[in-house]
């Protein structure tokens, strides 16, 4: 019996203010990256830390990023 080995899904690290770009801003050059991540051909690897500082630095930038879009960016 042949048993056939599917590839590993590639992981992706990015930094911290590309990611903030996509989540807080809505870039539209990254959707790319969020469509694959969707598509589940492309994983996005984080750490508890980099989420904490995800979540807290929006509140600091300026203009400041629409919440909505933020809650839904780190649902995804």
């Amino acid at each position: 019996m042949l048993i056939e080995q599917t590839p590993p899904i590639p992981l992706l690290v990015l930094d911290t203010n590309v990611v903030l770009d996509r989540v807080a801003f809505g870039d539209p050059q990254l959707q790319f990256i969020v469509n694959a991540i969707e598509r589940r051909t492309l994983r996005l690897a984080a750490s508890d830390a980099c989420l904490r500082e995800l979540r807290r630095a929006p509140g600091h930038a300026q203009p400041k990023p629409h919440a909505a879009a933020q809650a839904l960016a780190f649902e995804r």
